[in-house]
């Protein structure tokens, strides 16, 4: 059997996979695209 627990989640995963694959090619800080990233954009 596999015991297995979590250790954290995020509310909104699909808007931190999207700043995440952002913040690589921006000259802008991560915290400044989460500002700008909003639900249409994601």
């Amino acid at each position: 059997m596999v015991n297995v627990v979590l250790i954290s989640h995020t509310p909104d995963p699909e808007r931190t996979i999207a700043a995440a694959a952002r913040v690589s090619a921006s000259p802008v800080s991560a915290v400044e695209l989460l500002e700008k990233l909003t639900p249409d954009r994601v």
